[in-house]
Formats: structure tokens, C-alpha cells, sequence
């Protein structure tokens, strides 16, 4: 299901239909797989196929940073240090950096 969106989102194969990667990706990350939930947190981010949701996309990364998603943490460290949707907070962005190795 992860795969087919990502098909869906790039065009590979398919025209591209954020409608339906979305979708998908719910599906893939109701069953739990980790890089659907930071996909689709990704979009929320970013706009892409839906409207830019801080909150949502907040809501999506921690579910998988308390899973050990390791692009979750890289990405909500970011949105700490660049005060998307949350306030500037650099402890708490270096504290992610830093589990990383980074």
C-alpha cells in the first residue's frame, strides 16, 4: 500500500493522484507501517494534496517518532528548529539531532 502510493504521489506508472496516495497511505499506516505515517505527515507538511496542517503533521510524526522512526525524528527536529507550527525550540530539535548521530 506504501509503495503504491509513493507510485501514485511520483506518476510511476499511474498518473500522479494525491487523492489516492493519500489514501493509501492511510490504509498502509492504519496497519501500522512506519514510513506510510511519516509519508503522509510529510504531505500535511508540505501541502502537497491536501492544505498545509501543522498540528496534523505534528500529530502523524510523533506517533511514529514514539515508534523509533528515525525520518520522522529528522523532520520534526526541523519543524522545531524552523517554527513550523510549533515555537522555536532548539533543545528540544538537538535532542532529536542527536539520537540520530547528526
Amino acid at each position: 500500500m506504501n509503495d503504491y502510493a509513493l507510485m501514485l504521489k511520483k506518476g510511476q506508472g499511474v498518473e500522479v493522484n494525491y487523492k489516492e496516495t493519500i489514501k493509501y497511505y492511510k490504509m498502509a499506516f492504519d496497519k501500522g507501517l512506519l514510513p506510510a505515517i511519516n509519508n503522509y505527515a510529510l504531505m500535511l507538511q508540505t501541502g502537497q494534496g491536501t492544505e498545509i496542517n501543522y498540528q496534523e503533521t505534528i500529530k502523524y510524526y510523533k506517533m511514529a517518532i514514539d515508534k523509533g522512526h528515525p525520518q520522522s525524528m529528522a523532520f520534526y527536529a526541523y519543524m522545531l528548529e524552523n517554527s513550523q507550527g510549533v515555537e522555536i525550540n532548539y533543545q528540544e530539535a538537538i535532542k532529536y539531532y542527536k539520537i540520530l548521530g547528526v
